[in-house]
């Protein structure tokens, strides 16, 4: 019984490593160039929807 604990520990420490390199080498990439997204600091004043308020 102690084998199957310490196997299923070390198989989700290889898990947990696997996953934590992935979402390092994601942020090391950077931002994606995506043309659709707008940078806050790119905004306008008049940068946004006018809506009526209803009664």
């Amino acid at each position: 019984m102690d084998l199957l604990l310490t196997l299923g520990l070390i198989y989700l420490a290889y898990r947990g490593y696997r996953w934590y390199a992935g979402l390092q080498q994601q942020v090391q990439a950077g931002p994606d160039n995506d043309p659709n997204r707008v940078d806050p600091q790119q905004r306008r004043e008049d940068d946004y929807i006018d809506y009526e308020e209803v009664e």
